[in-house]
């Protein structure tokens, strides 16, 4: 037989090479970028602030529109935050159409309210300079609500609080370790792949033993304000941030998780992972800014102590 057949046979039977994935063939800092949840807020589009003119990406601003309340037939203007899940299944889309942004600060909003503020008053004019040609962004004289700073604070707590206890009950009922709790920073230290850790604090029946039986392994002692982890192992170095739930949600929202979730009753520090988490951990870092205090005309200048790395 011609030896030539099976070789001209085989080209059609053979089966044809897979081409690469397009994910596959990325660079892999660009995969780095895309699984950065920091590059991807500062990726976002910028947007001027309608206060301050200040211009910053527009993750780190707060969108406003304005809703018609129909029992009192007036307009009012309300916070993108409204558009959260109560439920903490995921963050949806803020709201579409025109608006107005504003610096996503707790401080600036409070000042608009503060008599002698250089923005005391501002809620009277706010958006009314944001009109496109072919239609205002509002209706006729939007009103502020004189608790806007707090609304909105209350907004994101309730939000990140009940992702908390999502991401638990996923814990707690399947196993899943988008949340885990730890022993120590040196614990913490020994993990990998984490995105964010979270201080919680000691139960009081902690706090108790602590104090006066001199436990074997004392607690972890609080964070201070913005303060970051170093991370190594073999193949990479990091550095991820601490939060600490009892200055950003609260006391009343730390009893809360502690009520629902038996993860959280007898843990002080915990890490977040996974892909799932990164729109929580978002959340996290967007509420850190909310309650920032450092000078609203300059966002660019560090707190002081901002940044404090744990031993």
């Amino acid at each position: 037989m011609d030896p030539s057949f099976h070789e001209i046979r085989g080209q059609y039977t053979t089966k044809p090479k897979q081409r690469a994935s397009p994910r596959s063939s990325r660079k892999e800092p660009e995969l780095d970028l895309r699984r950065n949840i920091y590059a991807r807020a500062l990726a976002t589009p910028p947007r001027a602030c309608a206060t301050t003119r200040t211009v910053l990406p527009k993750f780190f601003l707060t969108k406003f529109k304005t809703v018609k309340d129909p029992e009192q037939d007036k307009d009012w203007f309300v916070p993108t935050e409204v558009s959260l899940t109560s439920d903490g299944s995921r963050v949806q889309e803020e709201m579409p159409g025109p608006g107005s942004h504003a610096l996503c600060r707790q401080e600036l909003f409070r000042e608009f309210s503060v008599a002698g503020s250089k923005y005391h008053g501002a809620d009277k004019t706010f958006g009314k300079l944001r009109q496109t040609r072919r239609k205002p962004t509002g209706g006729k004289n939007p009103l502020w609500r004189e608790d806007m700073d707090s609304y909105i604070l209350k907004l994101l707590r309730g939000h990140i609080t009940q992702c908390l206890i999502r991401f638990a009950g996923m814990f707690e009922t399947a196993g899943r370790k988008y949340i885990g709790k730890s022993d120590s920073w040196e614990d913490i230290k020994q993990r990998t792949s984490i995105g964010c850790v979270l201080y919680l604090g000691p139960t009081l029946d902690q706090a108790e033993q602590d104090t006066h039986e001199s436990a074997r392994r004392p607690l972890p002692p609080p964070p201070g304000r913005l303060s970051m982890m170093e991370l190594k192992d073999d193949k990479m170095e990091t550095k991820v941030p601490i939060h600490d739930l009892q200055v950003l949600l609260g006391q009343e929202n730390v009893a809360r998780l502690r009520d629902r979730k038996a993860l959280f009753r007898d843990g002080a520090t915990f890490v977040l992972a996974g892909n799932r988490t990164e729109d929580l951990q978002m959340q996290l870092w967007r509420l850190q800014g909310y309650m920032a205090t450092q000078e609203l005309d300059n966002p660019k200048k560090p707190e002081n102590n901002a940044q404090q790395a744990l031993p």
